[in-house]
């Protein structure tokens, strides 16, 4: 008979350390929802995260954790998934890590097509270290290390990027476009993630979801 695993079963004893409104929140929900859902065995699965604040998710999940160095999450993901074919392996990061410094990385995940679940919290901005412009932040936005022009360059677009690292075509585009939508509410947006990445999770091969995110505080 097989065991029924309760949502709690997946929770940590550790409390998560975000700022109160912080988007993460409702990412660590949605993926404690769907691997719920999914019934998938705490010890057959493998959060991998880099650097960063949504990158501490790991930690608040009864899972098997791996909190890699900066930008080093997903090659990391990769051979734990080579070593053991059957586990399910699920990358957290935010755009900082997963766009600067691990873009490369990003890149040729997408085209290695690895059987991983990549979730990206997106905030458009270096949380961690108090508001610096990220890959992701908006042309003219002004940050601490951008103060007096705004940011002078144009913001990675993810979604593009997997498609031009040859990702098959059946990619996420229509959802980031649904998150990207100022017209759907931010809570509204967030109901979507649980199922989103329930079917993530029944798709072989490789999948970024990207989440943009609002954070709790600004900076």
């Amino acid at each position: 008979m097989k065991m029924e695993f309760e949502m709690d079963t997946y929770k940590s004893e550790i409390k998560p350390t975000w700022c109160p409104g912080c988007g993460d929140f409702a990412v660590l929900r949605a993926l404690q929802t769907a691997i719920h859902a999914l019934q998938l065995e705490p010890w057959n699965i493998l959060i991998v995260s880099g650097i960063g604040c949504s990158s501490n998710l790991p930690h608040f999940l009864s899972t098997y954790g791996f909190h890699a160095i900066h930008g080093r999450a997903l090659p990391v993901a990769e051979g734990a998934k080579l070593a053991n074919p059957d586990l399910n392996v699920i990358v957290t990061g935010g755009d900082g890590d997963g766009y600067g410094i691990g873009v490369g990385h990003f890149i040729h995940a997408m085209r290695r097509n690895f059987d991983i679940t990549y979730v990206v919290m997106n905030n458009q901005i270096y949380g961690l270290t108090t508001g610096q412009a990220s890959p992701t932040s908006e042309k003219g936005m002004k940050t601490k290390s951008t103060p007096i022009e705004g940011v002078i360059e144009n913001p990675i677009d993810p979604i593009s990027l997997a498609l031009a690292s040859e990702r098959p075509p059946d990619f996420d585009a229509v959802y980031q476009q649904m998150l990207d939508d100022p017209t759907i509410p931010g809570a509204r947006r967030f109901d979507h993630h649980p199922h989103r990445l329930h079917r993530r999770a029944h798709h072989p091969g490789c999948g970024a979801s990207v989440l943009t995110l609002i954070l709790g505080s600004t900076f």
